[in-house]
């Protein structure tokens, strides 16, 4: 299972879309996921002057995470 298909059966409700450079203010967080690095949060992206303002869905995206790679024996 590819990490997108983890967390959707995690979460319910995720929204895929095309986001434009231009509305990345709008937005409080930015999540990255991916196979080289599980869940990653950006902290900041200096050409747009962005800032993160949370990390309130990056911690629980993490945790379930953490909790699925402790429980798979594969990794123990």
């Amino acid at each position: 299972m590819n990490r997108r298909n983890f967390f959707k059966s995690k979460i319910k409700k995720i929204i895929n879309r095309d986001i434009m450079i231009n509305s990345l203010k709008e937005f409080e967080e930015i999540i990255l996921i991916g196979s080289g690095k599980g869940v990653a949060s950006v902290k900041s992206i200096d050409q747009i002057k962005w800032k993160r303002k949370s990390l309130k869905y990056y911690n629980a995206l993490l945790k379930q995470y953490k909790s699925a790679i402790n429980n798979c024996p594969k990794y123990n």
